[in-house]
């Protein structure tokens, strides 16, 4: 490599800048592109119920002071019902509350949580969740867990020797010992996503850092904490995810190969 080639390898084409220089529109849908789709769709309606209560009471929220605004807030989450008069649960209040965190921490830059300008509509929230615990609203509801005998029944109904069958199990497993929420992003995996590993006699998978709603930061440390419970879970499982994932890998490479022969 001559002089000249090294220093336009460092500095860059001079035609074309180096730094992508974002406007503050454009900075500003950087950040919240951080954001997944529900988170954005939290915020929306959180915000559109808070809306809906200051149309009500004739106030315009976005034109207030900060300890106005807190005097609105302080209104909102002792009077705050749903559409059929009710009172939201305790989970409801705490996502509206959050709604509205993120939309004053972008319109104010301001958080209406920690910032001491908030103090009265603090109170009045911790009150709130009291009052809610006490008439049976502060209790989360979960769904009842799968018995042993119906998961028994689940897998064996999955037959491995069909394509989706063997897809079905694939979901069943990745949603059972990834310890992520659910189906959260299953449909977006992909092989090179989870590692193999040996150790001994036992063999057991770990997945690669990925975005989720609770997981969004590069935490090093939780993504040790993950991979340590997903270790745990597949190697004591009875149906041993770690051999359907390699026959699943097995039977796509297959399916590649054939649909190249055919092309021929």
């Amino acid at each position: 490599m001559d002089a000249s080639s090294s220093r336009e390898s460092l500095v860059g084409n001079a035609d074309q800048p180096r730094f992508d220089l974002l406007m503050e529109d454009e900075l500003q849908e950087f950040i919240n592109s951080r954001d997944s789709a529900n988170t954005k769709k939290q915020i929306r309606y959180g915000v559109s119920v808070f809306t809906d209560f200051c149309q009500q009471i004739k106030t315009d929220f976005e034109n207030v002071t900060n300890l106005e605004l807190d005097v609105v807030l302080s209104k909102f989450y002792a009077g705050a019902r749903n559409k059929k008069g009710e009172h939201y649960s305790a989970k409801s209040m705490q996502a509206i509350r959050f709604a509205l965190q993120r939309h004053f921490m972008v319109s104010r830059n301001i958080d209406i949580i920690k910032a001491k300008e908030f103090s009265l509509s603090n109170k009045t929230f911790k009150t709130l969740l009291g009052k809610l615990k006490a008439c049976g609203k502060g209790s989360v509801k979960h769904h009842p867990p799968i018995s042993a005998d119906d998961m028994k029944l689940i897998q064996a109904s999955l037959d491995r020797n069909t394509a989706k069958g063997l897809q079905d199990k694939v979901f069943l497993d990745v949603m059972l010992h990834s310890a992520n929420r659910g189906m959260e992003n299953l449909r977006a995996m992909k092989p090179e996503d989870f590692i193999l590993h040996q150790q001994g006699n036992n063999e057991f998978f770990t997945l690669r850092d990925m975005s989720t709603k609770t997981h969004q930061d590069d935490d090093a440390e939780s993504q040790k904490r993950t991979n340590a419970l997903i270790a745990r879970k597949s190697s004591m499982s009875s149906h041993k995810p770690q051999k359907v994932f390699v026959q699943t890998q097995s039977q796509m490479f297959l399916h590649v190969a054939e649909a190249k022969r055919e092309s021929y």
